[in-house]
């Protein structure tokens, strides 16, 4: 049985998770996020995890958005927020 990649990736994925460093935070960004997973939505939780780097780390899950975890997704948060900000998780 062979199974494409893409279907293999949001089996195996539990969640997507956003690491972004606080003073990336601004409210035009986070509107871009939204119609970003809005436009891709499917079946993966996402949690965002806002990086206060030798403070804190703040872990909030997106109930309400739910994505599938595409390469234009990734590609597209790691555009809006920087390199490995997108990850998935098992």
């Amino acid at each position: 049985e062979v199974t494409r990649l893409t279907e293999l990736r949001e089996k195996k994925t539990r969640r997507l998770a956003i690491r972004i460093p606080a003073a990336s935070v601004d409210a035009d960004r986070l509107n871009q996020l939204r119609q970003l997973l809005s436009a891709s939505a499917g079946e993966t939780p996402v949690v965002l995890e806002v990086l206060a780097p030798g403070e804190s780390e703040t872990v909030i899950r997106l109930a309400e958005l739910r994505v599938r975890p595409t390469d234009l997704v990734l590609r597209s948060i790691e555009k809006l927020f920087g390199s490995q900000s997108a990850e998935l998780r098992a």
